[in-house]
């Protein structure tokens, strides 16, 4: 090449041939690029879950004996959740671990929060050959009259299909350091996505679980307790 009344010059050297591999490598180094990200955000902002059973119904997974449709996906928040910020309360459906068995991730509604009089359902099964009347475990509490005070630092949780769930009229109230998510939307199938309803049971027509709330009580962190 020249130019016009000057030298010649060379014209530029080919590029290295490893430049012709970045083209294909794009693709991967963007994922390993992203990939902390990712798993930063599922870990601990939110992520995808997938509910079925009867439990929760109809709230979620109403059509559990189709084959089709038998299970919701759900939009889970993990954001703070473990500092309770903002607070869990009556109504929010959660995610948590169950007490024996910390490896399975269990869906129910927070019918009481600490402080709370809660009637048991009339199907509380028997816990550990025990009268129904008591929570098993160490350091419970005889319930009087079916109704049970929810400890500090615990949840009352069930699901809305109660005489189909497993819940704490089963295995008593939950530590609340054993939640792991808010379920926020269902995502699919497309006919019921929207946002799930927080609605506390008793407004939506269900059962009056909560006798007396803790701030009707005048609760102040003591007095007895039922544990697990």
């Amino acid at each position: 090449m020249a130019t016009p009344g000057g030298p010649k010059i060379p014209p530029p050297p080919p590029p290295p041939r490893w430049t012709r591999l970045l083209p294909p490598l794009r693709l991967p180094l963007h994922i390993l690029l992203w990939t902390p990200a990712l798993i930063f955000v599922t870990d601990h902002v939110l992520s995808l879950a997938w509910v079925r059973g009867r439990s929760m119904s109809p709230t979620l997974s109403p059509h559990h004996t189709h084959p089709a449709t038998n299970r919701d996906c759900v939009l889970t928040w993990k954001w703070r959740v473990r500092e309770h910020n903002p607070p869990l309360r009556r109504g929010e459906v959660i995610v948590f671990r169950l007490p024996s068995n910390p490896e399975k991730g269990v869906v129910k509604r927070v019918v009481g929060v600490e402080g709370d009089l809660v009637k048991l359902r009339r199907n509380a099964r028997v816990l550990g050959g025990l009268d129904r009347d008591w929570m098993g475990g160490s350091g419970f509490v005889g319930a009087v009259g079916g109704v049970v005070e929810v400890p500090k630092g615990h949840l009352w949780v069930e699901g809305d299909e109660g005489f189909h769930s497993r819940d704490s009229n089963d295995y008593g109230p939950i530590p609340k350091g054993l939640v792991t998510a808010r379920v926020k939307y269902i995502v699919w199938p497309l006919g019921r996505v929207g946002r799930v309803d927080d609605t506390p049971i008793e407004a939506r027509g269900g059962r009056r679980a909560v006798v007396m709330k803790a701030e009707e009580r005048g609760w102040d962190g003591e007095g007895g307790v039922v544990v697990f």
